[in-house]
C-alpha cells in the first residue's frame, strides 16, 4: 500500500514572534493567591489557568524575558477545534469592587505580526473560584471578546492542557486525520481505476484501514504534544 499523504498539523501554529523580534525566554514566577477579588497584583494578568470544560476552552497569561525586557502575552486554548492562538496584551483593570478584570489585547497572526484590531473581555468573579468569561467565534477561531457566549469558568494552579487535548481534541483530530487519508487513498483508488488497474477498494480493504487507523492514530498522538507545548509555552 502506499500513503503518499502526510497529515499536516492543523490549528498549531503559535508564533514566538511579537512586534518583529523573536522571543527567549524564562518562565517568571506569577503572584499566585485564592482571593475572592482581584488585587493589585493581578494587573498584568491574573495568575494560573482559567478553564471551562463546558466551553472546552482555556486561557492563561503568561510573564516571559526577553532581551527587551518583560513581556506579558496572553494564550487561548481552543480543545474544540482544536487550535492555540497567541494575544499581546495592551491594556488591563480592575473594577472598583475588585469583582470583575478587564482586558484588551491584540492577536498575533499566522505572519508573527500584530493584528490592528484590539479585542476586549472581562473575568466577572461570580463566588469563590467561579469567573464568568465571555467566549465569541471569529474569523480567526474562538477567543476570549465581550458580547460572545458566556460560560462558566474555574481557575487552577496547573494547566489544564494534557486533560483538555486528550479528552477533546483527540477525537477530533483523529476523524480529521483518518478522513484525509481515506480521501487521499480514494483518489489514487480513482485514478488506478481509469488506468484499468485492478486493485482493491481501500475503503473496504482491512488491511489498508488497519493502516489508516494505526497512521491516524501516529498523526494525532503528534499533534496532541504539540497542543499541550503550545498552550503551556
Amino acid at each position: 500500500m502506499r500513503l503518499t499523504h502526510k497529515p499536516s498539523q492543523i490549528g498549531l501554529a503559535i508564533l514566538l514572534v511579537i512586534s518583529g523580534f523573536l522571543l527567549t525566554f524564562t518562565l517568571l514566577l506569577p503572584n499566585s493567591s485564592a482571593s475572592t477579588t482581584f488585587s493589585s497584583g493581578d494587573i498584568s494578568g491574573p495568575s494560573g489557568y482559567f478553564k471551562s470544560a463546558r466551553a472546552q476552552f482555556a486561557f492563561h497569561w503568561k510573564n516571559v524575558k526577553t532581551h527587551q525586557g518583560i513581556q506579558t502575552v496572553l494564550i487561548f486554548g481552543d480543545f474544540q477545534k482544536p487550535q492555540i492562538q497567541t494575544a499581546i496584551p495592551t491594556g488591563n483593570k480592575i473594577s472598583a469592587n475588585k469583582k470583575t478584570f478587564y482586558s484588551t489585547y491584540r492577536l498575533i497572526n499566522s505572519n508573527g505580526k500584530l493584528q490592528p484590531t484590539e479585542t476586549s473581555f472581562k473575568i466577572i468573579q461570580l463566588g469563590k473560584n467561579r469567573y464568568q468569561v465571555h467566549i465569541a467565534t471569529t474569523g480567526t477561531g474562538r477567543i476570549a471578546k465581550s458580547g460572545g457566549k458566556s460560560y462558566t469558568f474555574t481557575r487552577t494552579k496547573t494547566s489544564p492542557a494534557k486533560t483538555y487535548a486528550n479528552a477533546y481534541s483527540k477525537r477530533v483530530l483523529n476523524q480529521r486525520y483518518t478522513k484525509q487519508l481515506n480521501a487521499n487513498l480514494e483518489k489514487q483508488y480513482q485514478a488506478a481505476k481509469q488506468k484499468g488497474e485492478n486493485i482493491k477498494d481501500p475503503a473496504t480493504d482491512p488491511d489498508i484501514q488497519a493502516k489508516v487507523k494505526s497512521t491516524a492514530a501516529t498523526a494525532t498522538a503528534r499533534s496532541i504534544k504539540n497542543i499541550i507545548k503550545a498552550f503551556n509555552y
